[in-house]
């Protein structure tokens, strides 16, 4: 199975005989033209599954299900509408998956371009020789001639200061990305509207919010597993990334006697205290499948090989280039059509460490019982007394609404933007609550590491607990519920708590990567300096150069977690450097 890829053009070609060259070359590259109208050309693969719209009407590439559970054809979706926007409302409404859709606005005029919450499926654009053209990845563009390449330091400089933020603008000139949830209309000739047709800000609503917990306890189970289900149905073999902490073994329930071959790889770090295996060989047992582990090891990463992946922003990282060489070779072993993670499950299941969720409960039901149960809850979950989580609760009720945090650590400051650019999703409606809103920073923080995800060779890469309609339940949740009894992500606990093992479901701690992370920055510390102060980020005044050199001759410690700053200056660099080379490849040929 590959990845599924597409590439619209929307308007016409000035040069006719680019029209011959580009469907020769989508042949090279085995996309098919799947539609074709006066405004709009679409060649996608056949992993992008393309089905063509009621009346010709548009084309949606990716995968979709129905919001009845069971795989459904699309096509039908415009039979009763006429309008380009009720179509992308009647998707949202009635389907879900990870897709992007076309939709023609006049047989002459442009077209619609939507991408489905979840934002599963890259879709970027710019525009080219008097058209526009839309895709799913860089790298499909840069082979077909399409795009110049040319990182944006202004644009680099708004990545690096606004982490994990995914905005219209990308880090190469002149390309833009659809974010998740919104439609942009393009008409081939330099207008460009978008609009946000799917907001997290509806299921915070009063109206829409859950009251009963023993509802949302329902809702979240039935939802969770008809999610995981309807992906694994996806895949007839699937590798599951069994890390031992909650989430990843959430996905792993719900993927237990499923008919298609399963397995579980759990990744060890050489550090003990972040060793994960009897967790997950609990679960792995619990639910029959096979379990392999595999070490990382430092001498499986290279400041070169940051470069591997060709993304619209500077990539995840070296730990993540680490990681993804393991679980390719595993994937290939396996045999895997998917590789399957439960990432995105502390932002879904609403994991907040401040004391939002009993300021949530103080003003949506005043002074009673239910903030005195949430204070006790909070004081619970962060191990002090009622009356410091009470005080904190009170303090924090007075205090804005927080913005996106910014981070200029290393970078000039004057060169680091003093405000994210505009996001849809970061505008509160009136009367916003404090733990509604730090959910929706966490969503759209989660999304913003698939904007760079590699792919694990011939398998594709699965985060169903990101799906859309389990993701609308949980913003139906009010956030006091997800403390209840000073447990973090208390209801996706309650809602598994007879298919996972105690060990699992009373864990309030979980390993992690700082240990390894520390020890990938040691063994490169040495070429940092080489690498950061002489580079592109510093010959565009990007960098404080003099803060760099003090940290890189200092004496560090693992409590110091500046050094990953550095490393992800150092992925940025080296990105920016291979898109350069790129395009002077290019200009030589």
């Amino acid at each position: 199975m590959t990845v599924p890829q597409y590439l619209a053009v929307i308007g016409a070609f000035t040069s006719p005989g680019r029209v011959g060259q580009l469907v020769r070359a989508a042949s090279r590259l085995d996309l098919d033209l799947v539609f074709q109208s006066d405004s709009l050309t679409v060649f996608a693969n056949p992993t992008a599954a393309p089905l063509v719209l009621s009346g010709h009407r548009g084309v949606v590439v990716g995968t979709v299900f129905h919001r009845s559970g069971n795989l459904e054809n699309v096509c039908n979706v415009a039979s009763n509408v006429v309008a380009a926007d009720a179509i992308e409302k009647e998707l949202v409404r009635s389907y879900w998956g990870a897709y992007v859709a076309f939709a023609c606005e006049h047989p002459r005029r442009g077209a619609r371009v939507f991408r489905d919450p979840s934002g599963s499926l890259g879709c970027y654009w710019n525009r080219v020789d008097g058209v526009d053209v839309v895709y799913s990845d860089v790298a499909l563009a840069q082979a077909l001639g399409l795009i110049t390449g040319e990182p944006d330091p202004t644009s680099v400089a708004h990545h690096l200061t606004f982490r994990a933020l995914r905005v219209e603008r990308t880090a190469l000139a002149g390309v833009h990305e659809v974010l998740p949830g919104t439609s942009v209309t393009l008409d081939g000739a330099g207008a460009a509207a978008s609009v946000c047709a799917w907001t997290p800000w509806v299921f915070g609503k009063r109206d829409s919010q859950i009251a009963d917990r023993s509802e949302a306890i329902a809702l979240l189970r039935a939802e969770t597993q008809r999610c995981v289900s309807s992906w694994a149905e996806h895949f007839p073999s699937i590798l599951h990334e069994l890390s031992g902490g909650l989430d990843s073994s959430i996905v792993a329930a719900c993927l237990s006697g499923r008919e298609g071959a399963l397995s579980c790889i759990n990744l060890v770090t050489p550090d003990p205290g972040a060793d994960e295996r009897s967790y997950a060989q609990r679960v792995a047992d619990r639910i029959d499948a096979p379990m392999r582990t595999a070490k990382l090891d430092v001498a499986g990463s290279d400041l070169a090989g940051l470069a591997e992946s060709m993304t619209v922003r500077p990539g995840s990282g070296m730990l993540y280039q680490v990681l993804d060489r393991i679980l390719t070779g595993a994937a290939e072993q396996a045999g895997a059509d998917a590789c399957f993670s439960g990432g995105g499950g502390d932002h879904i299941f609403c994991y907040l460490q401040t004391a939002a969720p009993a300021v949530d409960a103080l003003r949506r039901h005043g002074p009673g019982m239910v903030f005195l149960r949430s204070v006790r809850d909070l004081a619970g979950l962060h191990d002090c007394t009622a009356w410091r989580a009470g005080r904190l609760a009170l303090t924090k009720a007075c205090r804005p609404l927080r913005s996106w945090p910014r981070d200029i650590d290393f970078l000039a400051k004057d060169r680091a933007p003093t405000s994210p650019d505009p996001h849809p999703w970061l505008e509160p409606p009136p009367g916003a609550l404090h733990g509604q809103q730090e959910h929706i920073l966490s969503l759209t923080a989660a999304q913003g590491p698939l904007a760079s995800q590699i792919h694990h060779g011939r398998a594709a890469i699965c985060y169903p607990l990101l799906s859309q309609p389990l993701v609308e339940v949980c913003l139906r949740i009010p956030s006091w519920m997800w403390i209840s009894e000073g447990r973090n992500r208390a209801v996706a606990r309650d809602a598994f708590a007879d298919q996972l093992p105690p060990t699992i479901l009373q864990r309030r701690t979980k390993g992690d990567f700082g240990g390894f992370q520390g020890a990938l920055f040691e063994k490169h510390r040495n070429d940092l300096a080489g690498l950061l102060l002489d580079g592109w980020l510093a010959s565009h005044g990007l960098l404080d150069r003099e803060a760099i050199e003090a940290y890189l001759k200092s004496s560090t410690t693992l409590k110091d977690y500046r050094f990953s700053r550095l490393m992800d200056l150092a992925t940025a660099e080296v990105w920016a450097r291979s898109w350069l080379e790129q395009s002077r490849s290019r200009m030589a040929v």
